[in-house]
């Protein structure tokens, strides 16, 4: 009994999606025409059994002398099989780090190979809305599981 019990709960635990592989991709700067500058990077964790990836596309946004005023982060799940892909999940999480920064609103959204997060940061001084920024993230997954 005892071993028909360990043969079973060894079966089950291969069956268990279990992360093989984490990944970071290069940090990919962009200087906007305002003056601020945003860094955008790729994580990524692949399965072992069922061809899903999960990973996330953070980007940070700084001003011009490299402080970090926000981020936002879409993280996203995907099924792909050689053929297609598909996102399956996504969320969006978003920081402020500079106190005249506030998020107005977020969300995330998922179609086809996609995972988006969206939000709104405004810029306040004495009370005042003196800057907004419409930011939005994309996380894609190709048919073959690379992240862009």
């Amino acid at each position: 009994m005892k071993r028909v019990l360990i043969i079973l709960l060894s079966a089950m635990l291969m069956l268990i999606p279990t992360p093989v592989m984490a990944k970071d991709y290069e940090v990919v700067t962009e200087y906007l025409d305002n003056g601020m500058i945003v860094e955008t990077q790729i994580e990524e964790i692949s399965y072992y059994s069922n061809r899903t990836k999960t990973g996330s596309k953070t980007a940070k946004y700084k001003d011009s002398d490299g402080n970090v005023l926000f981020t936002v982060k879409v993280s996203g799940t995907f099924q792909y099989d050689g053929n297609t892909a598909t996102c399956t999940k996504s969320s969006a999480t978003t920081s402020v780090v500079n106190s005249n920064w506030k998020i107005a609103d977020s969300s995330a959204s998922k179609s086809g190979n996609t995972a988006k997060a969206t939000a709104t940061a405004k810029k306040y001084i004495l009370g005042v809305i003196v800057d907004t920024q419409s930011i939005k993230v994309t996380l894609k997954c190709s048919e073959t599981g690379s992240l862009s």
